[in-house]
């Protein structure tokens, strides 16, 4: 009996790892799609083709929830995470949704932008099965970015398809997305491989943050020599996009990051970090001044020439506040879900309510649940990122550095919903499956509380 035992206690635990070693395929799987997916549209497919791309992350978000095996751990989000979908499963029974199909299509958009938080804790991922998922997905950007300064040099060699959203937009807008450089041609904006102009900044935010694993890790020279080399490009190519909120975002994630460290108590590394990134940016900003012109000094300029809650209001925040003075006082539980952004572009029907237009993540969230949800969301990524922190601050030796580049790098795209819709898009794909798989994992690096 005993030796009975035995064996289906081996087989168990052989059908557990055998479960995780597909989940692990699984996960590396889904990301190389998702990378792959946002590279084909750079090519200017039809739109059609364009159309199943867009949505190919999301719908592959959804069949992980069925695909991916195993219990799930805990995570401090759920709760709250669950609470959001289900606010916005009611909101499908508003009679002032933008048609069925819309309302149908933008309830399942938001259940696969939070799914990672569900899939992911079933997956038990060592901190460098972790490390090589990021490096995956840091080399991209790396890509994206690097690819942003040939198309600053060589636009008609490199410079991809612009999206067909552009064209929702007035002349004036687009004009925008073109600068003079310093020889008098006239560029777009980089795009690295995306395909809006400006794109690129995104990339070169990671890029520049992420770099920062390497940096405060013991490694071999000449990878750091080559991250150096990428980052300083990175931030190039950041400063030609003349994205100003992406840039303080930029800011914003290296001293939180920086602060994490001090408050860990490794303030070494954190003079280290502000010691290399601080030499990149002088660089970086040098290269870009002599060889952008004064399109891109001036835009740099007006960073300090009013105070910077001015300049938001001005350039953003007027959004956010229409939304909180006009908008919710009108609609306290939300307009309606298909009533704004893709879902509300491809699937909306004449039956349905008129179209809003949503500039900035809170407004859309205020469109789809009103206050109920705007309150929801806040509560879903304070809890996500404070549950990170205390994992980042819980860890040691290279385990924390990587989950505290994770943290920085969550903290900037929260700050990013203040500017744009950035958590109704592949970004906050990524930005829960990172989040999911960080938080809770019993994993951990064994190494010494160095570097």
């Amino acid at each position: 009996m005993t030796n009975l035992s035995e064996q289906w206690q081996r087989s168990d635990v052989r059908a557990a790892q055998g479960a995780q070693a597909w989940n692990v395929r699984l996960l590396f799987g889904f990301l190389v799609a998702c990378l792959l997916a946002q590279v084909t549209m750079t090519f200017g497919p039809p739109l059609g083709l364009r159309t199943i791309l867009r949505t190919l992350p999301f719908l592959g978000s959804l069949s992980m929830l069925l695909l991916v095996r195993g219990s799930s751990r805990r995570h401090p989000a759920k709760p709250w995470a669950v609470a959001v979908l289900l606010i916005t499963g009611l909101m499908l029974l508003s009679p002032t949704n933008g048609g069925t199909v819309a309302a149908v299509a933008q309830a399942g958009f938001s259940a696969a932008i939070v799914a990672p938080l569900f899939w992911t804790t079933r997956i038990e991922l060592s901190s460098n099965r972790l490390a090589s998922l990021f490096t995956i997905w840091w080399t991209f950007h790396a890509l994206s970015a690097g690819i942003g300064v040939l198309q600053f040099y060589w636009p008609e060699t490199f410079a991809f398809s612009p999206s067909e959203q552009l064209s929702h937009f007035g002349l004036d807008y687009v004009a925008s997305l073109s600068f003079e450089r310093a020889d008098g041609v006239s560029v777009l904006r980089p795009m690295g491989l995306t395909d809006l102009p400006g794109g690129a900044s995104v990339s070169a935010l990671y890029v520049i943050v992420g770099s920062c694993y390497w940096f405060l890790r013991p490694g071999r020279l000449l990878v750091r020599f080559g991250v150096l080399v990428l980052t300083t490009m990175a931030t190039f190519t950041l400063l030609i996009c003349q994205v100003r909120s992406i840039q303080i975002a930029t800011l914003g994630g290296l001293l939180f990051l920086a602060g994490l460290l001090v408050w860990r108590g490794r303030g070494g590394l954190a003079r280290r970090l502000v010691f290399l990134l601080g030499g990149i940016i002088v660089v970086a900003v040098g290269w870009a001044l002599a060889q952008a012109g004064p399109t891109v000094a001036s835009r740099l300029a007006t960073l300090t020439s009013e105070p910077p809650g001015e300049l938001y209001y001005r350039n953003r925040g007027f959004f956010l506040t229409e939304t909180v003075t006009d908008f919710l006082p009108n609609n306290p539980l939300g307009a309606g879900l298909g009533r704004w952004g893709m879902m509300n572009q491809y699937f909306a029907d004449e039956a349905g309510a008129p179209a809003i237009h949503a500039e900035v993540q809170w407004t859309g969230w205020a469109i789809d649940g009103g206050v109920p949800l705007i309150l929801l969301y806040l509560c879903l990524l304070v809890v996500a990122e404070l549950s990170l922190v205390r994992e980042a601050r819980g860890s040691s030796g290279e385990a924390m550095i990587l989950l505290g580049v994770l943290a920085a790098l969550g903290a900037a795209l929260c700050a990013l919903t203040l500017n744009a819709p950035v958590m109704s898009s592949q970004l906050a794909l990524e930005f829960w499956m990172f989040n999911g798989l960080a938080v809770g994992q019993a994993a951990r690096s064994d190494s010494s509380d160095g570097p």
